[in-house]
This record gives C-alpha cells, structure tokens and sequence, in this order.
C-alpha cells in the first residue's frame, strides 16, 4: 500500500488566522473578513453563506434530523444569521462534529458541536491571533513555547493521569497562552473571551411519553441523515447507548453494519462480544467482529503526534491504524455522550449538589492529593456555572458534558481523524436538551428507565439481553478471530 504522506499530514484540520496555510496540495484556503484566512484540508468539508457584513462558514459533517436530505451547504443556508445567540439557537437540532465560524462586522465568533468534538483551539501572542482544529497546526505556524507552570507539569506527570488515558482537564494547553474552547462556550475571537451560551434558560421538566416521541423522531432522523451520505459501520456493545442506536435504527438496516472490535486485547467470552452477537443474529444485522491487533508502525505514530497535540497509544490507536488500513467507504457511528442523561457521576456521589466542594469533584474525576492544577480549573470552571444552579441546572451533568467529553471525548475523533470519520448520533443539543428535561429519578442507575422506555418504543426486542452484565459468562459459542 503506498502511503500519501501529504494527505495525512493534518488530515480533516482547518485553521483561522492572519495569513494561509498550504503545505500541500491538500490544502484550500480562503480570505475571510476582518483580515482573517480559513485554510483548511481538503477532507473536511465545509460549506460558507455571506450576506451584506455578515459572513458564516460550517466546517466538518453535519445532519438534520428534520431535513435527512441535506448537505452542510443546505444546513447552513437554514440557519438564524441575526446575531450570535440566534445563530446558536438555529443549530440545536443540528447533529454531527462540526464547527461555525460566524464574522458579524468587525467581530469573529467560533463555537461548536455540543460536545466539541470538532475542537477549537486558540492562541495570541499581543500582535497575531490564530484559532485551529488542534495547537499542532498553530505551532506550524508560528512559535509556540511549552507551558511553563509547575501545576500543569505535576498534573501531567501523575500517575492518575495516565490511569485516566491522559484525560486533559480545564481549558489551558501544554503550550504557553494557548487555550482550548469548552463545550458550551463561544469564542470572541478578537480578544479570545470565551462566554458561556447554555443553558440560559431554567430547566423544565416535560412528560415523559413527550419526551420519548420527540427523542425517538430526533434520533432517527439523525441516523437517517448519516444513512444517505455513507454506508454505517455501527459499533455495538452489551451498553445502553449502543442499544439505543441499534433500536433508532432499525429501518436503516440495509445500510448498517454492526462491529465489535476485540482491538488485541478482549477476550472471546467478554459480555459485550457476546451480546452485541446475539443481538445482530436476533434482528438478523449484518454483523462483523473485528480484530485490531496490529501495532502501528513508527512511521503512523509519528504522524499521528504531529497532527494532534498529545496523541496516545492506546489499544484503540491499534483501531485508527486498522481503520486506515482498511480503507472503508463507511462513516463509523459510536454511543458516545449519553453519559450526560445518564446521570454518569450520580452512581459516585450522594452529596447534596448545592453544596459540593472542588474537592469532591476532583475526586470524582479520578483524582487524589493537591492536584494544585485540577483545583484551580474546576474552581474556574464551577464558578462559571453558578448561575446556572439556580436554574434547576446539576452541576455534575454538566462536569461530564465539558470537562469528561470536551476533554477525553474530543481526543480520540481527533486522533482518528487520519484514518476515517467517526460521528456520535447522540451529539445534539436538542437530543440532550430533551432527555435532560425528564425527571432525574427516570435516567437514573442503575434501571435507566426513560432509555429502556426510548428502545422498547423503537425496537422492543432490543430489550431481550441484559445491558452491561458483571460476570463474564459464555452464554454460547461463537468463533472469534
């Protein structure tokens, strides 16, 4: 297999700054307004709408749920452009992982997909301001010097951290003045403010048979959407979020494939192996279990740390080097942010959430001793969402929304962006909008009982196995390679 090296270098990457960005011929770029230029790879799409001073440009893969058919292009051009807020309001429904880039006379705006996982990442120096997809593609383009703050280096250098897959936590970088966008903020551009948009509003609690009506049509819209751009490789597990798609798209079936991925190291009588098998062969999916055991070679982890800023090992990078290998024509599908309707860190703590302390929270995220770094950026970050407690708002929803998922989330689609598109359905603030406005007892552990309500309204024998079993047991054979 020849290998494009200059397709790979920042493959699916856009940046924003003062002057272009073209190493290769995989490279476009474009002047924009208030002196800026968006250069960006040729694999990420991306779709732009001027109108008088206004300029509005969608970068990466989006679908509506209400309008299956459409591109980014179509998307774009039914957005809200009067301001900032109702831009942002425009795109609640809108899934996918993207970014939107929104110039308003001499103001530039950015903000993301509801978990960022199409990252934003931004830098000044006093004189040139730049933002991109990661800091790799900024210290290209001008001098980046490494964080110097003691803090930082001790968060780093923890052994939690490499526990936690190196879980960033906060908004600062390893680079000196150069920061990373948070879900749930849009970026002033000119003076790189970040300004919290949601929630802004209290939290109402809706009925729950509206709710599983409203959630079921938005879920297979959305799937419906992903459906008519590519073939989808759906990865299933013996978990709720898994189940979930699986259900929502049951109508689909000819243009999904179900996979697991042993990826080396799951043994053949893991639950997950089992049940996800049993599940294809009951609902009669198309099915296939993989086997990702090839460590990538040097040259492929080399690459992989020059596109993305602190790029891991994992068993699963043995998955983005198959992936790229394999070369499919299919866009992956995974269950990732349910977590944040799920009620994640209730299971851990039985605090009273008006009164929970930083400490409390850096151990909920997997951390012990000072941790002088992690305080200070869940302090930051608490005191941000205060406001927001009084709104009927839970802090520790949110602490999995931005810190968890716009972190450690954003990381791997990041890193398997050389390989292939991977898009989580449950990315969509109207989705998690509405599932966060059932009663709190409803999405609760361990019964998850407005998710079990959602896939027997879709697909009643989805329920048929049991979700997450502790024990590993060999319900039956199955042949594993």
């Amino acid at each position: 297999m020849k290998i494009d090296f200059d397709r790979l270098l920042f493959r699916r990457q856009y940046i924003i700054g003062p002057k272009a960005f073209h190493p290769n011929e995989n490279w476009d770029y474009l002047n924009i307004n208030n002196n800026l230029i968006l250069s960006v790879h040729r694999d990420l799409p991306y779709a732009i709408d001027k109108n008088d001073q206004k300029l509005t440009i969608f970068i990466g893969l989006g679908f509506d749920p209400f309008h299956p058919d459409y591109d980014e292009q179509a998307i774009l051009s039914t957005l809200n452009k009067q301001d900032i807020s109702s831009l942002i309001k425009s795109t609640y429904p809108i899934a996918g992982r993207w970014s939107i880039v929104f110039q308003e006379n001499a103001k530039t705006y950015l903000f993301t997909d509801p978990c960022g996982y199409r990252q934003v990442f931004y830098y000044s120096d006093g004189c040139q301001s730049w933002c991109a997809s990661q800091p790799e593609l900024i210290k290209a383009n001008c001098l980046l010097t490494y964080n110097t703050d003691e803090n930082l280096h001790e968060f780093i250098a923890s052994p939690e951290f490499s526990q936690q897959e190196s879980a960033w936590i906060g908004s600062e970088t390893i680079y000196q003045n150069c920061f990373h966008l948070l879900p749930n903020h849009y970026l002033i551009f000119n003076n790189n403010q970040q300004v919290r948009f949601y929630p802004n509003t209290p939290l109402l609690i809706n009925e729950t048979p509206k709710i599983i009506e409203e959630t079921s049509e938005t879920l297979k819209g959305i799937l419906a959407a992903i459906a008519n751009r590519s073939q989808i490789a759906l990865a299933l597990t013996s978990g709720w979020d898994s189940r979930l798609l699986l259900a929502a798209s049951k109508d689909l079936f000819p243009k999904v494939k179900g996979f697991i991925d042993r990826k080396g190291t799951m043994p053949k009588d893991h639950p997950d192996l089992i049940i996800a098998t049993k599940l294809a062969k009951k609902l009669n999916l198309d099915f296939e279990i993989k086997n990702s055991s090839i460590s990538p070679p040097g040259w492929f982890i080399s690459l992989l740390s020059t596109n993305v800023t602190s790029a891991r090992v994992l068993s699963k990078t043995n998955m983005i080097y198959s992936r790229y290998i394999d070369q499919e024509d299919v866009i992956f599908v995974n269950g990732n942010c349910g977590e944040i309707f799920r009620n994640y860190y209730d299971r851990y703590c039985q605090e009273d959430i008006n009164k929970i302390s930083v400490e409390k929270i850096v151990s909920l995220l997997g951390y012990k001793g000072k941790q002088t770094y992690i305080r200070r950026e869940i302090e930051k970050w608490k005191n941000d969402f205060e406001i927001n407690k009084q709104m009927g708002w839970n802090l520790l929803d949110f602490l999995y929304w931005e810190q968890r998922l716009g972190n450690w989330g954003a990381q791997f689609p990041a890193e398997e962006d050389i390989a292939a598109d991977e898009i989580s359905p449950l990315n969509c603030r109207l989705l998690i909008d509405t599932l966060l406005s059932s009663p709190r007892e409803e999405r609760s552990a361990p019964e998850y009982k407005i998710i079990r309500k959602l896939i027997h309204s879709l697909l009643p024998e989805a329920l048929d196995f049991p979700f997450n079993p502790k024990k590993r047991q060999r319900l039956f054979k199955i042949e594993c390679y």
